[in-house]
This record gives structure tokens, C-alpha cells and sequence, in this order.
């Protein structure tokens, strides 16, 4: 793919009044990773900038537009695609952020230590999500990863809005959730293969 500032005679790759920069960055705010940078470009007139990145299918990118020396001014970012497949230069982390309810219907999300047994965790719907699009097969949950206990999920509406959510069960001493812990993690895939990832509070009780 391509971010450009570039000023030339074609408008679509975009234009700058200033000294342009562009930086490309797998998104995540708290954690990014610098995928590719350029000052100026080629053929691109008033310092201006044209970056081309090998992208990866499914990512996020954060593109950042700053300038030489400190310089403010005026641009019009364009992206290009030029729809060549080919191998990203970074793989970036890709994932879907999904609703999770450990223990549904408690709060708050209480985990007795000392006892055996299972804890459920509800992968939730949302406007922006399908939770029975997540194979129940490939959820795992805590420290340790434990795998779904039954061997299948249930669908049914957990938080009473509506929708149909995927309910879920994880042997408690597979989790290896521990004394200190406040909160844990489910990952999964959903059919079509992209990651999925979740946290939610725990309230540990009985550590000792």
C-alpha cells in the first residue's frame, strides 16, 4: 500500500503545503511497532512525501503525518493500493478486541481457589461482533490456556439484550488463575480464522 502527501500532477496521490513525513505503525497505541518511515519522496515536489509499505492482510495501521524540523501546515493524506499481493516486510499482530463475562450473572467475577470445578466465561455479541462466529474449539482461557471442558459451546442470550452470545466452560485448575491475579484472558479464532481476544475482572478468593 501507499500513503502519500505527494505533490505532483496527479491529485489522487494526495498534497502538502509543507515538509512532510510519514511514519507507518501496526496499531496499537499502547504497544506500536514502526512497520516503515520516508521524508521525502521521489518526483514529489515541496519536500513532500510518497511511502510505500508491504501491508498485511487484516492488519491495522496507524499512519502518522508529521514534518522536517518542526514545520505545520496543510495536507491531504491519500492511500493507494495497488493490489499486488505480496509478503508484509513486519507481521503485525492481528486481532479481534471482543466483549468477555467471566462468570455471568456474579459480580464480582469471584473465583474460589480452593474449590474444583468449571468457570464460565461468555464471549458477549455486539454491534461490531458475532460471538457464534467463534469456534468453541479453539478457546483458551487463563494463564495456562485451558481448552473448553464439554468439548462445545452454547449459544444463548447471557446478558439479555437480544442477541445470541457463546457461553463457554474452562476447568479451574487448567486456567491456573492465581492469588493476585485481577483479571484473565480468553483467546480463540473465529470459523474463518481471525484471532479473537477478551479480559475481564476476577475477584480471587480463598488464595491460602
Amino acid at each position: 500500500m501507499t500513503a502519500s502527501t505527494c505533490n505532483d500532477s496527479n491529485h489522487a496521490t494526495g498534497s502538502a503545503d509543507y515538509d512532510t513525513k510519514i511514519s507507518i505503525f501496526c496499531a496499537d497505541c499502547e504497544d506500536m511497532t514502526c512497520v516503515a518511515g520516508q521524508d521525502d519522496g521521489s518526483g514529489c515536489a515541496g519536500f513532500s512525501t510518497n511511502l510505500s509499505w508491504a501491508s498485511q492482510a487484516g492488519a491495522t495501521y496507524l499512519i502518522l503525518v508529521h514534518s522536517f524540523n518542526g514545520q505545520v501546515g496543510n495536507f491531504e493524506l491519500a492511500i493507494l493500493d495497488d493490489g499486488v499481493p505480496i509478503v508484509a516486510d513486519v507481521v503485525c499482530e492481528v486481532y479481534i478486541e471482543v466483549d468477555i463475562d467471566i462468570k455471568p450473572w456474579s459480580d464480582p467475577n469471584s473465583i474460589n481457589l480452593k474449590s474444583k470445578g468449571v468457570i464460565s466465561v461468555a464471549i458477549l455479541t455486539t454491534e461490531d461482533f458475532d460471538a457464534t462466529t467463534v469456534d468453541p474449539l479453539s478457546a483458551e482461557f487463563g494463564p495456562n490456556g485451558a481448552v473448553e471442558a464439554c468439548g462445545k459451546g452454547h449459544i444463548e442470550d447471557v446478558d439479555d439484550d437480544g442477541d445470541l452470545d457463546l457461553l463457554l466452560h474452562f476447568n479451574k485448575q487448567e486456567a491456573d488463575i492465581a492469588c493476585g491475579d485481577i483479571e484473565a484472558v480468553l483467546t480463540g479464532e473465529t470459523f474463518d480464522g481471525m484471532e479473537i481476544e477478551g479480559f475481564d475482572s476476577v475477584n480471587i478468593v480463598r488464595c491460602n
